[in-house]
This record gives structure tokens, C-alpha cells and sequence, in this order.
């Protein structure tokens, strides 16, 4: 595996992905909070192997960084045989590592995903993910406290080291597209910062537009 480089912005400490983009709201005040959403996320082929599968998500973290909203698409999450993707929607929480998820629905290659993580008025976030095609989706509600957890933060990211480049999916790309972010009520236009940590598989973050990014991998 390629030796571990890192270029992380905004003072951010990653823990365990591979490769992902970044972008965070410069100038930061009380209640300076985020939300997005995202489209057409196509669920890519199976991997060839199946020991350490990536998954992939978008999400958002207050500064500093110690929770983590992420709605989810995950090879082999669900404990079937054999394994194949889901998506559900996931909430980690850094200082303790007490992890919650959601309920979770099978999808196929080929499929289209749609997320989303909206601020609502009564101080929380409502994570949102489905399925075009089959028409399943579920929404999680998580509370927060806006004096001191101020979710300014986006995320896209591949996580979890493969064993072999295998483990990735055989056709060597997922694309994120019709990405909208606001900050404070007010369409945003991110610049995405691309980052990594223990890179393996030559796996690349690239940047198409402020509404469209897609990561690359080597599967041999």
C-alpha cells in the first residue's frame, strides 16, 4: 500500500478514511450553521474480494471536530451472505465512540442514491438517504446543541483500508453529483479541498465542479 500523506485544512484531524474532499466555512460565529444535500450517487460494481470493503458517504462536523453526521452507502454492512450494498444513515460520536445507525435498505449496482442532512428550527439535523429506483428511504433525526456544536464542516469520503485492491469495487470510480450546500440559510459554493491518509490502491480524489466530485481507485 502507498505510503500515508496528508494535506488536511482548517486545523481537521482525520481518523480512518482513505481518501476524501473537504471544504469548511472560513469566517465561523454562533449559530454559522450547515446543510446539504446531495443526488445521483450511482452504486457502483461489487469488488472482486470481499475481506475489507470500502464505504462511502458524505457528512458534516462541528469545529471542533468530535461529531459526526454521515448518511451512508456500504458494501457488506448488513451481515448478508453474500454480501451486497446498502445505505442507512449514521451518527458517531469521536469522544466516546458510541456509534448509532439507522434502519438500512439493500441496493444494486447501478442504482441511484440520494441523501441530504437539513438544519430544522428546533435545533437539529434530519439526515435523509433513498433509493431512486426502488423508491426506499428513510429520515433520522439528530438533536444538537448550537452553542457549542457548530456543524460548518462537508465531507465526502472513501473509508476503510482495503486488504487487496480487490476489495474495491471493480469498475474503479464512484461520482457524487448535484451537491448543494448552504451556510445560514444562503446557497454556498464550496471549494473542495482534496485529502489523504494512508492511500491505498493509488485511490484519488477529484474535484468536476463545486456540485460534482468522484473518487478513483486501482482494483488490481
Amino acid at each position: 500500500m502507498s505510503a500515508p500523506s496528508l494535506w488536511w485544512p482548517c486545523g481537521r484531524r482525520p481518523r480512518r478514511f482513505v481518501v476524501g474532499l473537504h471544504c469548511c466555512k472560513g469566517q465561523r460565529k454562533e449559530g454559522d450553521l450547515c446543510q446539504c444535500h446531495l443526488g445521483g450517487a450511482g452504486v457502483p460494481q461489487p469488488p472482486r474480494l470481499e475481506r475489507q470493503p470500502p464505504g462511502f458517504w458524505f457528512g458534516i462536523e462541528p469545529v471542533p471536530a468530535d461529531l459526526l453526521i454521515q448518511p451512508i452507502l456500504a458494501y457488506g454492512d448488513t451481515g448478508n451472505f453474500p454480501p451486497r450494498y446498502s445505505i442507512f444513515n449514521g451518527y458517531f460520536d469521536w469522544l466516546n465512540g458510541q456509534w448509532w445507525q439507522s434502519d438500512d435498505s439493500i441496493v444494486e449496482p447501478g442504482m441511484h442514491v440520494f441523501g441530504s442532512i437539513t438544519y430544522q428550527t428546533d435545533n437539529s439535523y434530519t439526515m435523509h438517504i433513498e433509493c431512486k429506483e426502488t423508491g426506499w428511504h428513510i429520515d433520522s433525526n439528530i438533536p444538537v446543541d448550537p452553542s457549542d456544536k457548530i456543524f460548518t464542516d462537508v465531507y465526502f469520503v472513501i473509508e476503510h483500508q482495503p486488504n487487496s485492491c480487490k476489495d474495491y469495487p471493480k469498475n474503479g470510480n464512484v461520482t457524487f453529483t448535484d451537491i448543494h450546500i448552504e451556510w445560514e440559510g444562503k446557497e454556498a459554493t464550496p471549494s473542495w479541498t482534496g485529502a489523504q491518509y494512508k492511500p491505498a490502491c493509488n485511490s484519488q480524489a477529484h474535484v468536476v465542479s463545486p456540485s460534482s466530485v468522484y473518487f478513483t481507485w486501482n482494483t488490481q
